[in-house]
């Protein structure tokens, strides 16, 4: 076999791997979405997948944009990112917030390495989501719960939530 040959069974090697991470983070994407509102204890139409960057969304549901990779003709291993939109009903009148936080997924050999927001600490879940998601989810809800924190001089979180003003004042 020759060093062209090599290079060519590395590429396709690392196509497939790209092709499941892109597979196995969607998964795990939608699994997020399908557990989340029983976490928190609301309902499942508050939860759903949103693009991770731009404005926040606050018609319909998600699926196949709500993932960085949306779109892209090449693939790579890099990690997959994921909006996770949450509704808040205002307590006083018909408005409401959407909140959002990034979920950064990367596949490893056993499993995902999940970051959440600016969090630089990462959660392990396996492949079959038997560990890891709790405390995943209970990082997603610290996340969503520091979007409002007084401190605004973090103009990066503010982009975190969106508020919709009632239809009447």
């Amino acid at each position: 076999m020759t060093k062209f040959d090599d290079l060519q069974h590395l590429a396709k090697d690392y196509g497939n791997r790209s092709i499941t991470q892109s597979f196995e983070s969607k998964r795990l994407g939608h699994e997020i979405i399908d557990r989340l509102p029983d976490f928190l204890g609301c309902d499942k139409a508050n939860v759903r997948a949103i693009p991770p960057h731009g404005p926040i969304s606050t018609e319909g549901g998600h699926n196949h944009e709500a993932f960085s990779n949306y779109g892209q003709r090449l693939l790579n291993l890099q990690p997959i990112e994921m909006g996770v939109g949450l509704r808040l009903n205002d307590l006083e009148d018909d408005g409401y917030s959407m909140l959002r936080s990034i979920v950064s997924m990367s596949l490893k050999s056993d499993g995902f390495s999940v970051a959440v927001g600016s969090s630089e600490d990462t959660v392990r879940v396996s492949l079959a989501f038997k560990e890891g998601m709790h405390r995943l989810l209970d990082q997603i809800c610290l996340d969503f719960e520091g979007l409002f924190q007084p401190d605004l001089s973090e103009t990066e979180r503010s982009k975190g939530v969106g508020f919709h003003l009632p239809s009447s004042p």
